[in-house]
Formats: C-alpha cells, sequence, structure tokens
C-alpha cells in the first residue's frame, strides 16, 4: 500500500472522529438543554405553586384577621351588655337591701318647750328595717355624789323609747318623736341608736334651756357608726347639718 493511500485513510479516519466527537457534543448540548428546560419548568411550576401557597396564606391570613375583629366586637358587645345587667343586678339589688343608703335624723325645738324628730330617706334607694333607740335622760331630777355618778328618785327622770320605723320609701319624711316638757325642766340628755338593715349609727345631744328660757339643742355629736355607711350627713339640728365631725372609729 502506498504512503498516499495510507495518509488518506488516516484522513478519513481522523474526520470520521472529528465528526463523531462533534456530533456527541451537539447530542450533549441537546440533552443539556432539555434537561434544563426541564429543570426550569419545575422551578417554574414549584414558584407557581409556592405563589399559589402564599396567595391561599393571605386569603386566610385576612379571614383570621375578619374574625378576630368579629370575635373582638363580639368580646365588646358581651362586655357591655354584661355591664348592663350588672348594674340591674345592683339597682334591683340596692331596691330590696337599700345598699349604702342612710336615714337622716332632724332634731329641732317645738314651741319654747318641746322638740320634735323627724327621720328622712335622701336617697335613690328604700331604706329596710329601721329601727330606732331613743334614751331621755333629764339632768334636774339627778344628783351627783363626789364620783360623778348621778342618783335619781324620780320615775320621770329616764325614760327608753324604742321606735319600729320599718321600711322607708324614697324622698320621704315622717316625724318619729313629738314631745312637750315641764317648763320646771332645764336640762336634759339624749341618746339614740339608729340601726337599718344594711348599717347603724349612733349619738347624743343636750336640751337646755336657752336665756330667753326657750329650748336649744347643743352638743351634738356622732360617736359610732358602720363600717363603709356615709354618716356624714346624717343629723340634722333645727334644718341645719350637724357640723359635728364624725370619729374614725367604729364599734357594734
Amino acid at each position: 500500500m502506498s504512503l498516499t493511500n495510507v495518509i488518506i485513510i488516516c484522513t478519513v479516519v481522523a474526520g470520521t472522529f472529528a465528526l463523531t466527537v462533534a456530533i456527541l457534543q451537539i447530542i450533549k448540548q441537546i440533552k443539556d438543554a432539555e434537561a434544563n428546560t426541564i429543570v426550569a419548568e419545575k422551578n417554574e411550576a414549584k414558584q407557581k405553586e409556592i405563589s399559589d401557597l402564599q396567595f391561599k396564606l393571605l386569603s386566610h391570613s385576612d379571614d383570621i384577621i375578619k374574625t378576630q375583629q368579629t370575635v373582638l366586637e363580639l368580646q365588646n358587645e358581651l362586655n357591655e351588655k354584661n355591664k348592663k345587667i350588672q348594674e340591674l343586678q345592683n339597682r334591683t339589688l340596692n331596691n330590696i337591701t337599700g345598699g349604702k343608703s342612710v336615714p337622716t335624723l332632724k332634731f329641732s325645738v317645738r314651741g319654747p318647750i318641746g322638740i320634735r324628730i323627724d327621720i328622712s330617706n335622701l336617697t335613690r334607694f328604700p331604706i329596710r328595717n329601721i329601727s330606732i333607740q331613743l334614751d331621755r335622760i333629764v339632768q334636774d331630777y339627778f344628783t351627783y355624789d363626789s364620783s360623778g355618778t348621778g342618783h335619781s328618785d324620780n320615775p320621770h327622770a329616764f325614760k327608753s323609747i324604742d321606735l319600729d320605723i320599718g321600711d322607708l320609701p324614697i324622698n320621704f319624711t315622717k316625724t318619729i318623736y313629738d314631745e312637750v316638757y315641764p317648763e320646771k325642766i332645764d336640762n336634759f340628755d339624749y341618746l339614740y341608736r339608729v340601726r337599718w338593715l344594711n348599717g347603724y349609727y349612733s349619738g347624743k345631744f343636750k336640751v337646755v334651756k336657752a336665756q330667753n328660757r326657750d329650748f336649744k339643742i347643743t352638743d351634738n355629736i356622732v360617736q359610732y357608726y358602720s363600717k363603709g355607711s356615709d354618716c356624714n350627713k346624717a343629723v340634722y339640728i333645727n334644718g341645719e347639718l350637724s357640723p359635728t365631725e364624725l370619729p374614725e372609729r367604729t364599734k357594734p
């Protein structure tokens, strides 16, 4: 075989190999492109799926927010209704028991030698089960020894009066005690104890003859009162609120 033929054969083989390699590279590029296309399509599908999920999540979040707002509105409405129910229950209970209402006593001089006691309900609720005990002590009928102990043989020196008032309606006033004394009496004391369903207070005052010989009420003091009861406006003297300061202590 001649050298020329060998060269030709080698050239053909080399060209065939180069062509084969080129074809293989093209085939690989086509496969890589197809693989990249598949990956891109999968990624696009995943992105779309993620986008759909995010949209659904946002939609659910809006629904959750709307639901929460509805729940809050219902809770506020329920709180308002409960508040109104509680107010109605308190009003009903106060109408039954009187709540913190306090009866008012009014002491006044009746003519030149008498005294009158009125009781009033100046509150917004009826006051229940009122009872009053009055102790009248005529000091003119007593003598006192060196120890300060009083003695009297006069049956009229001491008098105890129990008054069962019962219930007192709102904006209501009535006279519970009215008495005229002999002109010879110049000095006597009263002790009063007022009780009702939700409280009590007690105190004392003096009735003395003035220079014009008419009676006047002096030295009023509230001694004891129930805890929680506003007794600052419980006692009036001749139509005026008693200026006596309430003590800090309480006692049954």
